[in-house]
């Protein structure tokens, strides 16, 4: 239970961060009890995520990056041996726009996420 506490203060943290820009999005990735690796791209330059910029704690690894505005973006990542969970959240500002999750469904199995989100075109 703690853990869940811990990881919706961090959501919540996280999406104060963001600035009141119509156009911000940020990218905010969590896995409990191992990392992850993967890279996204990002309208068409792709990025690596680096072990470095994700943060630990208390069983909880978080990646996050503002990304300002996008058209499109893509991410692929795949949790180590050891993580039992990951999610993938798109905020535009400070709102949820789009997220995807995954569990690992048995012991030893892997889990990954393969997420896809196109903006909304302005009118």
């Amino acid at each position: 239970v703690l853990r869940y506490i811990v990881f919706a203060a961090l959501l919540l943290a996280l999406s104060c961060e963001m600035s009141d820009d119509e156009n911000h999005y940020k990218l905010v990735i969590f896995s409990y009890f191992g990392s992850f690796i993967g890279t996204y791209t990002l309208d068409s330059d792709v990025y690596i995520i680096r072990s470095a910029d994700i943060v630990y704690d208390s069983g909880i690894y978080t990646y996050s990056k503002g990304l300002g505005s996008l058209t499109n973006l893509d991410v692929d990542i795949a949790g180590d041996p050891a993580t039992t969970f990951l999610k993938v959240v798109l905020y535009q500002n400070n709102e949820k726009a789009d997220s995807t999750s995954a569990s690992r469904t048995e012991a030893g199995a892997s889990v990954s996420i393969n997420f896809s989100y196109a903006a909304p075109e302005v009118k």
